[in-house]
């Protein structure tokens, strides 16, 4: 009789356990993102435990992220996207709903193997047509990725599309920014083009690595965050608030030396990194004012 007893409760136990589970998953704040776990998930951490919130990461390529979004059934879209430039954020308008907010500034940059660079000098998109550099220069896709893309704008600025295109030609093209790090530190590539935030995170890591800002012009991209043309969600505001804030906005900046889109959070001065008034822009972020 007590076996008996024994196994119901093991049974209503479990029953009780899977509805927990499946109201726990029900009421997951779901994000797109195509940031680096390193960098997003203490964040959203920090997030759970102050509101007891439980979110669910998705990461991909920005335009793989959108294009998703764009095939899945509105009714079964997650919430809020976090990342990937205002420009691909407004092109993508049927996803979207409410306004577009900035989110950090994310400089343009080439990561170069010390190691390997010897005497060929790399200061420019220009100089990416040495034959020294033929096939040992890497760029992400500029039709997967946001980081391609924005160096494809910035070449199209400087050297209109059929330079833009000849320079890429040259070139190895990968299907993922974080590929970009890996062929320049196992030495596939001499120099790759990336975004300041990932390449001085492996320089902190000791890898020698060295930054370059192209001295004939850098794209000053601005990512986004934006609510999702959903089902939507009650903290998707709550979260979107909690990002832009400057306390959270300081702290990633402090933390990852990342430029804040907030006009009153200063970018400190950091090794290699150089501030925005130090770097020849062609394309300046968009800074939010509040």
């Amino acid at each position: 009789m007590v076996s008996i007893v024994k196994k119901i409760w093991i049974v209503l136990l479990l029953f009780l356990v899977s509805c927990t589970n499946k109201q726990n998953v029900k009421n997951e704040l779901i994000i797109y993102t195509p940031y680096p776990q390193s960098f997003i998930q203490p964040v959203v951490q920090e997030f759970e435990q102050s509101t007891g919130q439980r979110v669910h990461i998705i990461h991909d390529s920005t335009r793989k992220l959108i294009s998703g979004i764009e095939d899945t059934d509105k009714k079964k879209r997650g919430h809020v996207f976090v990342g990937g430039s205002l420009s691909e954020l407004e092109d993508s308008n049927k996803i979207i709903e409410g306004e577009i907010h900035p989110f950090i500034l994310m400089p343009s940059v080439f990561i170069i193997n010390k190691d390997l660079i010897g005497n060929i000098q790399v200061d420019s998109y220009s100089d990416l047509k040495q034959h020294s550099l033929y096939k040992n220069f890497s760029y992400p896709n500029p039709t997967l990725t946001n980081t391609g893309f924005q160096h494809l704008h910035a070449l199209k600025e400087l050297y209109g599309d059929e330079g833009a295109n000849h320079i890429l030609d040259l070139g190895v093209r990968l299907e993922k920014t974080a590929e970009i790090i890996e062929h320049v530190i196992s030495g596939r590539s001499y120099v790759g083009l990336t975004y300041e935030f990932t390449a001085m995170d492996y320089i902190d890591k000791g890898y020698p690595l060295k930054i370059v800002y192209p001295s004939d012009g850098t794209i000053i991209n601005t990512d986004g965050i934006v609510k999702i043309d959903g089902p939507g969600h009650p903290k998707s505001e709550k979260f979107i608030a909690y990002l832009r804030s400057k306390s959270i906005q300081t702290h990633l900046s402090n933390t990852f030396h990342i430029k804040s889109a907030r006009q009153d959070v200063p970018f400190k001065p950091y090794k290699v990194l150089k501030p925005l008034s130090d770097i020849n822009v062609i394309q300046k972020g968009f800074r939010d004012e509040s």
